[in-house]
């Protein structure tokens, strides 16, 4: 499930990529501040392609 999400995610690139990548450390912060875990697909996604209307993340 990972491996299809990351390729929907890669074939479709123009429409996921925000204006930077989020960090390990701020997703870390992040998820201390929230008081949650994210699942790794969505650190993933955030991760590789920041965060934006596309990804259901205005802002961290």
């Amino acid at each position: 499930m990972a491996r299809e999400f990351e390729q929907l995610i890669e074939r479709n690139q123009n429409w996921f990529r925000g204006p930077q990548p989020v960090s390990e450390e701020e997703l870390d912060q992040a998820e201390q501040r929230l008081q949650v875990s994210f699942p790794q697909t969505f650190r993933w996604l955030l991760n590789q392609c920041g965060y934006w209307r596309a990804t259901g993340v205005a802002s961290l």
